[in-house]
């Protein structure tokens, strides 16, 4: 069942002196009693939103769309494809087992059409579904056993990986679902597609014998692989996101140490973040096309991880806590925000506030997850 629960747009005190920045209101979608806080993967520009939610029998998880209109949507086997895409072959679509009790919905783009993956009677298989949300399985590489896609454009073009005897390749799949292997970077055995744009510029990550490393794809034919790098003296780095102009987000860190959120702008060189005050770590997820940028800042401490809190990032403000953002008295704290649409949409979790904990929330375990839609709002003007 979805509970909606908007607060009212109450205009912070010191709103005055945060000329330029952005507020929300935020509405809650869904409550989540058990799970993983990405769970929670896409929005599109309309507010619908994507994600993975275990059922209530435990039969395993299945994708979930929570729709802008109010009503959810489960993605699974019952829904079989009945008509495939130019490429795919007609044996693929027997693969799908009805009422099979796994999938996953990774991401969502403005014309409804919802990519993740879902057991067959071969294993996991990457799908993307149809005009009538029907899942539809994209094309294995000929040898691979396994896949997963993991973001879309607009043109429905997907990216993902396969997994084979070769390893985990990167993959592109084209609109009629036909796939192409991705290169790896030299000596890496893994490679993932993780970020799209509308211009078919892919980004991701390889792991390689230096360790994990974002990597670009370009969008022409040529499909080289792009080693992004890492912050000066960090051994890892990872791409979380890509906009419309090329801009790249993620993250930067030490192999067992503190990381950081990082942007590589479009043609430039690889720049921080930060994190918010008293953390010690961050990531981007997610950067929309006016250069906004959301993820999550935590404070670790010898593994131990706590005060996770979702963020905003803009050039004009730097970090912003984002629960500061939120034109409500409110009774959750938002830990990590997910995805940023083009408009400003914001998909976050977060949990209700511990009322023994000074304003601090409970450990991730013992409060059920809510996910929020968040709406960018005009100073002075409730919702």
């Amino acid at each position: 069942m979805i509970l909606l629960c908007t607060g009212l747009a109450l205009i912070p005190a010191d709103y005055a002196k945060a000329a330029g920045t952005n507020f929300f209101s935020a509405t809650q979608v869904d409550v989540i009693p058990m799970g993983s806080n990405r769970l929670v993967r896409a929005v599109n520009d309309n507010g619908d939103i994507a994600g993975t939610v275990r059922k209530e029998d435990h039969r395993g998880p299945s994708g979930i769309v929570w729709r802008k209109d109010g009503l959810t949507e489960v993605i699974n086997n019952d829904k079989q494809a009945r008509k495939k895409p130019a490429g795919i072959l007609g044996e693929e679509e027997a693969k799908l087992r009805k009422g099979e009790d796994y999938s996953t919905a990774s991401a969502i783009n403005n014309n409804l059409q919802v990519v993740g993956s879902m057991n067959t009677t071969t294993g996991m298989q990457a799908y993307r579904t149809d005009a009538q949300g029907n899942p539809v399985l994209l094309e294995l590489p000929l040898g691979d056993t396994g896949s997963a896609a993991l973001a879309i454009n607009l043109a429905g073009k997907t990216t993902g990986w396969s997994s084979g005897p070769d390893g985990i390749r990167a993959v592109i799949w084209s609109p009629a679902g036909e796939a192409q292997i991705l290169p790896r970077l030299p000596g890496s055995k893994s490679c993932r597609g993780q970020a799209i744009n509308n211009s078919g510029d892919i980004a991701g990550v390889c792991d390689t014998v230096s360790g994990l490393r974002a990597v670009l794809w370009g969008g022409g034919s040529d499909k080289t692989a792009f080693d992004l790098g890492t912050l000066p003296g960090d051994s890892w780095s990872e791409a979380s996101g890509i906009n419309n102009r090329g801009d790249i987000v993620g993250a930067s860190g030490l192999t067992g140490g503190d990381h950081h959120a990082v942007i590589w702008p479009k043609g430039g060189a690889i720049e921080e973040l930060g994190t918010l005050t008293g953390h010690t770590s961050s990531k981007a997820l997610a950067i929309n096309n006016t250069g906004e940028v959301v993820g999550i800042s935590e404070y670790n401490s010898n593994g131990h991880i706590s005060d996770e809190r979702a963020f905003m990032w803009t050039e004009q403000r730097g970090m912003e806590d984002l629960n500061d953002l939120v034109l409500s008295s409110s009774d959750f704290v938002l830990s990590h925000a997910i995805a940023i649409s083009p408009r400003g949409l914001i998909t976050a979790v977060g949990r209700h506030l511990d009322p023994d904990a000074e304003g601090h929330a409970h450990g991730t375990h013992e409060l059920p997850l809510q996910v929020f839609r968040l709406s960018p709002q005009q100073l002075g003007r409730a919702k």
